[in-house]
């Protein structure tokens, strides 16, 4: 076990509930941002409070093969740009200055160690729908649900609650209640349009990558994705 301080995770006072969403954000673009934006949203308007949003790039998923083409620095310079001027929202660093000291990037590490700098205030966790299929492949998938709320995003070819729900019954890993769990997290706010692997694949087309264009001229400008 590190004897090294916590990464700091400021929360503003008023905030009762904080919600993350972690990605490599290689490179953080519109729809990462924008629908990120609209669960926040939409979460408020459910809990009828404030949340706080907050963006957890990874130094690498242990579900890729395929590591971060940008260095951690650059990722974080593009995502601090993506988010300029967005309200309630924040960046924390805690999976990339974890990897400093060899660990990998786990999200239930992340949740464990979030929940315990969060004074007892509620955590929520974005997720597109496809990840969600695929979420009990994760590390400590029980144990991730019973320390924060999923929020899922319409991702092609997942655009309703109920084929959420389908998709997830046929790897007859969760329980009915954790399926109604499921299904009433979806958010009806999507789809998601794009990938971040489209983005570096778009190779020169910069006008049909959604990018913000303070992201896209940083890109440009690191000669990032080939742009």
């Amino acid at each position: 076990m590190s004897d090294r301080a916590p990464t700091p995770l400021d929360i503003p006072d008023g905030v009762s509930h904080v919600v993350f969403f972690g990605g490599t954000f290689d490179p953080p673009h519109i729809a990462h941002i924008t629908l990120a934006d609209l669960a926040r949203r939409a979460l408020e308007g459910q809990l009828g409070s404030p949340a706080l949003l907050v963006f957890v790039p990874a130094a690498r998923s242990p579900l890729k093969e395929r590591a971060p083409e940008a260095t951690d620095a650059q990722r974080l310079a593009m995502l601090r740009l993506a988010i300029e001027g967005l309200p309630s929202c924040t960046i924390w660093t805690d999976e990339i200055d974890r990897a400093t000291r060899g660990e990998p990037s786990y999200w239930a590490k992340t949740l464990e160690h979030a929940r315990s700098l969060l004074g007892g205030r509620a955590m929520s966790f974005i997720i597109g729908a496809d990840q969600a299929v695929n979420f009990h492949r994760w590390k400590k998938p029980r144990e991730l649900l019973a320390m924060a709320r999923p929020l899922v995003l319409p991702r092609e070819p997942i655009v309703r609650a109920e084929q959420l729900r389908g998709r997830m019954a046929r790897v007859r890993y969760w329980t009915e209640e954790e399926l109604d769990r499921w299904t009433a997290a979806f958010l009806e706010i999507g789809p998601l349009p794009a990938a971040s692997t489209e983005v570096r694949d778009a190779r020169g087309t910069p006008f049909e990558t959604p990018l913000d264009h303070r992201v896209l001229r940083y890109a440009r400008e690191h000669h990032l994705y080939g742009l």
